[in-house]
């Protein structure tokens, strides 16, 4: 199966919600769908027998005891001497019970009492059938109204961009601008560079965590030559942001840099988050002198991810020392942005602007034509035209890694 890419692109376009709605299928009413599930609804139809039974057993408790006859026959073949002639006695009896002390009148009572449970009962449950038909009716009325709204998006999409995968042109099949729960995770800087910021990064991990979307996925990793998750062991993700600070400056800085092996190991922890749009968020300066992997290896991997990857270089805040060009590149592959701050006012800016852009982002996608499993990196150029506007730049990943199988050619 070819595999689906997304872009996330830095651009604005706008559809309305309303005339695609507008324009959605018709569906039958409410009362229709009302009606069918009356017609077919198990629950109702018990509802329903037991008020007949309860207003029949009403009608039975009004009524008089029913009146007794009896009959008696005696001296069948007559007695002593006189037994030839003396005929036999037949005695007939009528009996109608007397009610006393006010029970008919109680027995009518408990019998309306059942009747009207029986048709409260019935009421209740014609209620939560209409209440869960409603919801059900609402829901897939929403849904067929999302649909169209996607299906118009994408119409739009593919009028205002233009896609092309080592320059052939690519069919959009997929365009979203939702503001979705992300699964993020922040890529720290512990290293000995690091001791006199603490205040900084703790400013921004703050201005990020406030800026969220309250379900997201938030992780972190602090990282000197050790690569350590700042949450605790047991958690994976958080939505707490006080959590989120903390973890940050939970390890005192000083040693190496590895910045190399954090940001695969970030992008690896991605991978288990339950939110599908992914977001890597790494602060350094560049430099690695402890990573067990080699720049290429992490530059490979963040192609072949999904993730999106925002960099803020912190190597001109002090000696300029720092590799802020690989920063860059990092962040261009995966279709990021990369921010070089020159005060820590403005670091903690990047994080706070970084958080609103994970929100204005679009997300553009194809299945692309090329369909050979060759491992090769294909390079992906996104272009806009908008009737009123010029010179629009695309922010979007440069491409990715297609997948690799044995029997490729």
């Amino acid at each position: 199966m070819p595999r689906f890419i997304a872009a996330i692109l830095a651009v604005t376009i706008c559809t309305s919600p309303a005339q695609a709605a507008d324009d959605a299928a018709p569906v039958f009413p409410l009362a229709q769908a009302l009606e069918r599930a009356h017609a077919t609804a198990p629950a109702l139809d018990a509802a329903r027998a037991g008020v007949a039974a309860a207003t029949a057993a009403r009608a039975v408790a009004g009524l008089r005891p029913n009146p007794t006859v009896n009959g008696e026959y005696e001296n069948v073949a007559g007695s002593r001497s006189y037994k030839a002639i003396e005929a036999p006695t037949q005695t007939l009896t009528l009996g109608v019970p007397l009610e006393l002390g006010g029970k008919r009148s109680a027995r009518l009572a408990v019998a309306e009492v059942a009747s009207r449970r029986a048709a409260i009962a019935g009421a209740i449950a014609e209620a939560d059938l209409r209440l869960s038909v409603t919801k059900t009716y609402i829901a897939a009325v929403a849904a067929e109204r999302r649909l169209a709204i996607a299906r118009d998006q994408a119409s739009v999409a593919e009028e205002a961009f233009q896609v092309a995968e080592d320059d052939t042109p690519q069919r959009i099949t997929f365009f979203s601008n939702e503001d979705v729960p992300v699964a993020v995770g922040l890529v720290v800087d512990n290293s000995g560079s690091m001791i006199a910021r603490r205040s900084m990064v703790l400013a921004g991990a703050k201005a990020f965590a406030t800026s969220g979307h309250p379900e997201d996925e938030v992780f972190t990793i602090v990282f000197n030559e050790h690569i350590r998750h700042g949450l605790p062991g047991n958690l994976a993700f958080t939505q707490n942001a006080p959590q989120i600070e903390a973890a940050v400056t939970r390890f005192p800085p000083g040693g190496k840099t590895a910045l190399h092996d954090a940001v695969i190991e970030g992008l690896e922890h991605l991978e288990e988050a339950s939110h599908q749009k992914h977001v890597l968020v790494v602060l350094s300066d560049g430099d690695d002198n402890a990573s067990m992997h080699s720049a290429d290896v992490m530059l490979e991997r963040a192609a072949r991810s999904n993730a999106l990857i925002y960099t803020i270089s912190t190597a001109e805040l002090g000696s300029g020392d720092g590799n802020p060009g690989l920063l860059k590149k990092l962040a261009q592959r995966s279709g990021g942005v990369t921010y070089s701050p020159k005060s820590e006012r403005t670091v903690v800016d990047a994080f706070r602007e970084i958080a609103a852009n994970i929100r204005r982002g679009y997300s553009i996608g194809y299945v692309p034509t090329n369909t050979v499993h060759d491992g090769r990196f294909r390079h992906v150029k996104v272009s806009v035209r908008a009737h009123g506007y010029k010179n629009l730049s695309v922010i979007a990943r440069d491409g990715y890694l297609a997948p690799r199988h044995a029997d490729a050619h």
